[in-house]
């Protein structure tokens, strides 16, 4: 056989030489059809910077990737430990070329700067210029400074997600609009982050803090910060300032909990914090994040400057679960707070669950004065804990809410003993309408379960009018005749039967198609009556081996989506599944992909004088590794190598 085989490629390695002198005599011919797309990079501890970053030669600093991409680049980063920091200055990708620094195939990669100095401005520091950036799957860890730094008057659309940030002294990650107040760090989103052992940079002796926050977002117009992990943090968590505008801070988990000593005199360790600082603050959604902890306040807003112009605008904060523990010893603090007497207008505070365990202070206090609100709404809230006040209105009288404040449909609850209100006129003045003060009931506060009982006062006692569409988990709202309060609302899935309804299933293949560096996103639209609970992606290979894959929702539509890399060429089945809160149960039927392997260019599942002549007639082109088929073995010119390679499955079949 072997020599049936070898007698065969010499045959045809006569025959190519016969079409490429065709090709030559006759170039009208050749069809020029492929289009530059971006060029995957490769960089790895066992590389060279004097290589040209391709996957079998490639570079060794993240740094020479860095200054050679351009729009639509990858660069392929291998697993190891690199000790550098990465500087990109006008990096530009498009909204359809986006310019990616990932982890290869979701290798353990970890960018360590505890040996260099001078890394105050970040790890990755993305400066002026730099937009459709993308930064993911990495280990960021080590610094003097931050572990990213976003510094410009124009950085545009950066994306920063699955990373792992730790000890850094200062922010995990900081974005700062130097070119203030008329130009903005613009469109930035992180998501499903772990960030933890920032700001860390203290001084016991003189209590103090290094000068940021854990996340850290200055100045910034647009944002999505989304799905991150945040914990052991010095000062506020997430932290909005000086005229942050036009985003959102939801699905983030929080603890505020901070190791001794520094607790002990830490007085602003705030989960999420909404500053104007001496601008406007405004349009900004606080909703679903789950804060819990002993460290500090959950939710704070306010302006440290009004009298230079700083307030508040069109703030809304909802769905949050806010429950505080206490910890003897530690500063005081409350579950939704704030600061200063600055101008508020259109603050929205409902359908959030607030518990404080410490018993000296109210778990939500509102502290401007009558001249500066203007449209308070304070609806379907648990306001509960173990304080003598559980609402204070810092410089408010009651008898000047009218055409300012609303204030109902809110639930009151202290444990051990009665609670009471506090106005600037005195005690007890006012609870507002609609109101209940009895127990929540709670299925288990002491192990932080704050969703209601089915016998909860809460339920059904809400106004739907004022309630989020949906609760903490999804569900929505409302399931009975009313919105339940607080931040869950109570699933009745005895009644659902109906299951998620599965449609628009889209398949998008990179171009070409291609074992060794290509990529396919599955997307459909899902939708249920109730809500959905989970998406997966089925698939089955030609060994008949599943492998079942969790599907993302792009926030703020119904569309759920997961990106594959195959490497294995074959026919392939697939089917997508969903599953809705109330456990009904959806399948679409299973559909066929297939990935042929490089040398089958024409897919048409067999290696022939087709194929053969297709190679042919490209034979001396070049582009980006593997930007048409006929390149088969990705190296960015199409030769005899091509020709040879592919050769040696003359006759072969794979499907």
């Amino acid at each position: 056989m072997k020599g049936k085989r070898n007698e065969q490629k010499g045959h045809i390695h006569q025959f190519l030489i016969f079409l490429i002198v065709v090709t030559l005599l006759f170039p009208s011919i050749i069809v020029f059809t492929a289009t530059a797309t971006g060029t995957p990079y490769y960089v790895s501890t066992t590389g060279s910077d004097n290589n040209p970053g391709t996957q079998t030669q490639p570079w060794k600093t993240i740094q020479k990737a860095a200054n050679t991409v351009t729009q639509g680049d990858t660069i392929n980063i291998r697993a190891g430990t690199y000790h550098e920091k990465i500087t990109l200055t006008n990096k530009q990708g498009t909204s359809n070329s986006w310019i990616t620094f990932q982890a290869y195939n979701n290798e353990a990669v970890i960018i360590d700067a505890t040996s260099l100095s001078g890394t105050y401005d970040g790890i990755f520091h993305i400066q002026d210029g730099c937009s459709y950036i993308r930064i993911t799957g990495f280990e960021l860890k080590g610094t003097s400074g931050h572990g990213l730094f976003l510094q410009g008057g124009e950085i545009n659309h950066i994306r920063i997600d699955h990373c792992t940030i730790h000890d850094c002294e200062s922010s995990g990650i900081y974005a700062y609009s130097a070119g203030q107040p008329t130009k903005y760090v613009r469109n930035i989103e992180f998501d499903y982050n772990t960030v933890y052992d920032v700001n860390n940079g203290l001084s016991y002796s003189t209590s103090t803090w290094s000068p940021q926050e854990a996340i850290s977002f200055s100045n910034v117009q647009g944002f999505n910060i989304h799905h991150n992990t945040l914990s052991q943090y010095g000062k506020e968590g997430i932290d909005l300032k000086s005229g942050s505008n036009s985003g959102s801070v939801h699905h983030n988990t929080i603890s505020t909990s901070l190791a001794a000593p520094a607790f002990q005199w830490d007085y602003n360790h705030i989960g999420i914090y909404v500053d104007g600082f001496s601008r406007k603050g405004y349009d900004i959604n606080i909703h679903s994040n789950t804060i819990t902890g002993y460290g500090g306040p959950g939710i704070v807003i306010g302006a440290e400057h009004p009298e230079s112009g700083g307030c508040l605008e069109d703030i809304s904060i909802y769905n949050n679960l806010i429950a505080l523990s206490y910890l003897e010893g530690h500063i005081n603090f409350r579950g939704i707070d704030s600061c200063y007497d600055c101008p508020w207008k259109n603050i929205l505070i409902y359908s959030n669950t607030i518990y404080n365990g410490d018993s000296s202070n109210a778990p939500l206090r509102i502290f401007p004065s009558k001249d500066n609100i203007d449209n308070l709404q304070i609806t379907n809230n648990l306001i509960t804990g173990t304080a003598y006040t559980l609402l204070c209105f810092q410089t408010l009288k009651s008898t000047e809410t009218a055409g300012q404040v609303i204030l109902s449909h809110n639930l009151y609850y202290r444990y051990g003993g009665t609670g009471h209100n506090l106005w600037s006129d005195g005690t007890d003045k006012s609870w507002g309408s609609n109101y209940v003060i009895t127990d929540p009931l709670y299925i288990n506060k002491n192990q932080n379960n704050f969703q209601l009982q089915s016998s909860s006062p809460a339920i059904n006692t809400g106004s739907t009018n004022t309630a989020a569409s949906n609760d903490l988990l999804g569900i929505t709202r409302p399931q009975g005749t009313t919105a339940d309060i607080g931040a869950y609302e109570l699933a009745q899935t005895s009644s659902d039967t109906t299951p998620p309804a599965i449609t628009n299933i889209q398949i998008r293949k990179s171009t070409p198609i291609d074992v060794t560096i290509g990529w396919e996103n599955i997307t459909c639209t899902t939708t249920d009556n109730i809500a959905v609970e989970e998406v997966t992606f089925i698939l089955v290979n030609k060994n008949y081996q599943t492998t079942t894959y969790t599907m993302i929702k792009k926030t703020g539509t119904n569309t759920y989506y997961t990106n594959l890399s195959i490497k294995q060429a074959g026919n392939y089945s697939y089917h997508i599944s969903a599953e809705d809160t109330s456990d009904n149960e959806a399948s679409t039927t299973t559909y066929k992909l297939s990935l042929p392997p490089n040398w089958d260019i024409n897919s048409d599942g067999k290696y022939t004088v087709l194929d053969i002549v297709l190679i042919s007639t490209r034979y001396g082109q070049t582009g980006n590794p593997g930007w048409i088929r006929e390149d088969v073995n990705n190296n960015g010119v199409i030769n005899m190598l091509d020709l040879t390679y592919s050769s040696d499955y003359y006759n072969d079949c794979w499907w």
